[in-house]
């Protein structure tokens, strides 16, 4: 009865022992501080990368103006509608 005791005095203290060390892999390491020269190269390349998505919009903006007038040269216009005169209306009650 004693062993029984003992062995699963054991089990339940390496399941704890488990379990806590298993919180501290699934915990995430903390963040490593940048250097300076680090975050000047990382701003200088997010400047570069907003530069060119701006030129890069202006080119867009452009074709897509290009497109829309020759769409506008090719698109036959449409015939004018006649216009109808309107119909006697009642006289308005005063």
């Amino acid at each position: 009865m004693k062993k029984t005791i003992v062995v699963l005095a054991i089990i339940v203290s390496l399941a704890i022992v488990g379990m806590a060390w298993a919180q501290d892999l699934g915990a995430p390491a903390a963040p490593k501080q940048k250097s300076i020269e680090e975050l000047q190269w990382q701003a200088k390349a997010l400047q570069n990368e907003y530069n060119y998505l701006q030129e890069r919009g202006k080119m867009i903006q452009l074709e897509f103006q290009a497109v829309q007038a020759e769409l506008k040269k090719r698109t036959p216009t449409p015939a004018p509608k006649p216009v109808e005169k309107p119909k006697d209306e009642p006289a308005k009650k005063k």
